[in-house]
């Protein structure tokens, strides 16, 4: 029997789930997991930057000549939109954090003349509201100054046409102007033209990129202007592209970026566990229970950090089917799911395999043993993944060829019509194929507990799930609801800790300053410490000399954070960084140890309900695991003989012999009687038959 039946009350089986926070506790699974995470997440990177560096953004210029072709026009505008929806994709998943792009009416529209408009309507809006920038005159010399644009990074050289406007200089000067104060003007004097611009009604001539300057001014458009524009183009067209601008292009929302590029120690995983309990205590709960924000917190934070290595292994698959993939970025795809199969087949396996041995023995492998059984069935532990995808993939190109014959006129309308229910079973079989793939954790847990192939690693997950389905969600809804309370508690820990010794050295008499150029409070230490489960908040959040900003994550969802202000920024000094780099490695290094805790609890919880479906499906008892020989000659592991008993001390003045008991005897024919000895002649029986041995 198992053994949680092994007591004199049998427990239900479910709550061997319960002891997966033991078994997920131990350094070498948090190791494992923490270069895992780091692993995977360079991979990625490195295939990002490669693939995403390649292609350029595109664009779609207007072509304005009414002798186009508009077959041609339609034909490169749907190519630009393949393009641009294939980039975006891209962007989406390997894009760089550094580069990120707004949404444009090229990503809104599928018209080409809602594009024309929107276009225009877009370009003139942001013209208009770059004309709140400031402008700066300065070298005022008599009648000749500068004007300078920074944001643009244009420069002029501006002559007072008159004894008024110099005079004015020094005023100007010294006015915060903006460029909706300036107005450009050209004059025509015979064949030369003279470039003006009026800055508060007196005129100057002017020496730059003037033309720039002009199209800006000139071109700017508020949002009245464009409703006019609409109202007065009275097509369909004109109404439809003013709500998309209304709805999309006022106030454009970023682009989702670097989803499989963002590092472990930056990517959004909610708010502080520490923030999030002390609010909690000072609003007697409302902060964490009101209006239902538990629920909110729990399904939209704490479980996808529970289910990060599930979520990490199936987006690219998903994402694989998206309808804007090109041939391209289905290969980027397919190169991230090998490589996330192969690392977390290396350390995933590796800690399923500790996990194995302590549930059924109740004993602990060191970390050699464990990456020693993992290399030796590596191909197993990447295979078992491998081949449902590579059945998806032949499957794929049925449908291709189906597709073939379908395109040819009249043939491929009567042959499609016949032989569509091929199609439907076919996709029936890459369906079952697809989600049976929510396995994953499951065959890498029967390749670490059974010590077997891929092939059986895949029929059993295969076999559990479909078998008995109620009891795969059941035994992962617990575990997914205690995980959620132990990787909180975790989380927790952790950020108290941090923010415990970061709380007593501020408390340090005379480090804390009344300006940034004389603070010496060790938030500046915490410059470069994770943004990830608000770290970074809880590190700087105590200083005076913060300011709360709008991050964007890498999915386009805003948040808020805590961040220096510009002015304490500029006082942190080459070695305040170099002392931030150091503190951040160690905190770097925590951070992983404390992500890493989830993924053990992962590859654990898995391994453990692995255990309770083949007891559930198979009747196999929880002490059964794979034995290698080489345990089995293990000094540690294999049996020790008792020990023979110590011969008896011989008497003083006597030779003690060692006593060999001979092999058992050929089997003799009767012997012949022989008359009895006399009395005293025979020596007494030593207890066993045989004589005495002297």
């Amino acid at each position: 029997m198992a053994q949680e039946h092994s007591t004199g009350q049998a427990k239900p089986a479910w709550t061997k789930i319960f002891s997966a926070f033991k078994i997920a506790l131990d350094m070498k699974k948090l190791v494992l997991a923490a270069a895992g995470i780091f692993l995977a997440w360079l991979g990625w990177c490195l295939l990002g930057w490669t693939f995403h560096g390649m292609r350029a953004f595109p664009v779609h210029v207007i072509k304005y000549d009414e002798k186009a072709d508009p077959e041609v026009l339609q034909s490169e505008w749907r190519q630009f939109k393949a393009n641009r929806h294939s980039w975006n994709l891209l962007h989406e998943l390997a894009g760089s954090l550094s580069d990120r792009k707004m949404v444009d009416a090229g990503d809104v529209t599928d018209d080409l003349e809602e594009f024309k408009l929107l276009h225009e309507w877009s370009r003139g809006y942001e013209f208009n509201e770059r004309l709140n920038d400031p402008v700066v005159i300065g070298d005022v010399k008599e009648k000749d100054a500068t004007l300078d644009y920074a944001r643009a990074g244009w420069k002029f050289k501006i002559t007072a046409v008159d004894k008024k406007g110099e005079g004015e200089l020094p005023n100007l000067a010294k006015a915060k102007l903006t460029l909706r104060s300036i107005k450009t003007v050209e004059q025509k004097d015979g064949d030369k033209v003279n470039r003006i611009v009026v800055i508060a009604g007196d005129p100057f001539n002017v020496e730059g990129p003037f033309e720039k300057l002009k199209d800006l001014r000139e071109g700017a458009l508020d949002l009245a202007e464009i409703q006019r524009r609409a109202n007065a183009d009275r097509r369909p067209v004109a109404i439809a592209a003013l709500l998309k601008f209304r709805d999309h292009l006022i106030k454009p929302k970023t682009k989702p970026a670097g989803l499989l590029r963002v590092s472990p120690w930056f990517e959004d995983r909610g708010g502080n566990p520490y923030l999030l309990v002390a609010n909690g205590i000072k609003t007697r709960g409302q902060s964490v229970f009101g209006n239902g924000r538990f629920f909110t917190w729990f399904f939209s934070e704490e479980a996808p950090v529970l289910l990060e290595p599930l979520y990490k292994f199936l987006t690219p698959i998903v994402y694989f089917f998206d309808a804007r993939a090109t041939f391209w970025d289905r290969f980027y795809l397919i190169l991230v799911m090998l490589w996330t199969v192969a690392v977390w087949g290396f350390f995933g396996g590796a800690i399923a395999r500790i996990a194995a041995v302590q549930i059924a023995r109740g004993e602990r492998i060191t970390l050699k043993e464990a990456i020693l059984f993992m290399r030796e069935r590596f191909v197993s532990y990447v295979a078992a993944p491998v081949f449902p995808m590579a059945l998806v993939a032949i499957l794929t190109l049925v449908l291709v060829v189906f597709g073939w014959v379908e395109w040819i006129p009249i043939l491929g309308d009567v042959f499609a019509g016949l032989f569509w229910p091929v199609v439907i079973l076919v996709g029936f079989i890459m369906a079952i194929v697809l989600v049976g793939l929510i396995g994953w954790p499951l065959m890498i847990a029967t390749v670490s507990t059974e010590g077997t192939d891929s092939f059986d690693a895949l029929s059993r997950s295969y076999s559990y799930i479909y078998q008995a389905p109620w009891q795969y969600l059941w035994y992962n809804f617990l575990a997914i609801v205690y995980g959620a309370a132990l990787v909180f508690f975790i989380g927790f820990m952790a950020s108290l800790m941090i923010f415990l010794g970061k709380w007593g050295v501020s408390s340090a008499p005379g480090l804390a300053g009344s300006k940034e150029d004389n603070d010496r409070e060790p938030s500046y230490l915490a410059y470069y410490a994770p943004t990830s489960f608000g770290w970074r908040d809880l590190l700087i959040g105590s200083n005076p000399f913060t300011e709360t900003k709008v991050a964007i994550a890498p999915d386009g969802r805003t948040a808020a954070r805590r961040e220096f202000t510009p002015e304490y920024e500029k006082n942190i000094t080459w070695y305040n960084r170099a002392g931030a780099f150091l503190v951040a490695v160690w905190l770097w290094v925590l951070f992983l140890l404390v992500v890493g805790f989830g993924y053990s609890y992962f590859w654990s919880s898995s391994t453990i309900i692995y255990f309770l479906m083949r007891q559930y499906v198979d009747d196999t008892d929880l002490e059964e695991v794979h034995q290698e020989d080489d345990d089995l000659n293990d000094a540690f592991l294999k049996p020790v003989p008792a020990a023979a008993p110590a011969p008896p001390a011989g008497k003083p003045g006597t030779v003690s012999l060692t006593v060999v008991e001979a092999p058992p005897p050929e089997p003799m024919p009767p012997p012949i009687a022989e008359p009895a000895p006399p009395p005293g002649d025979s020596p007494p029986p030593n207890g066993d038959g045989r004589p005495p041995v002297v």
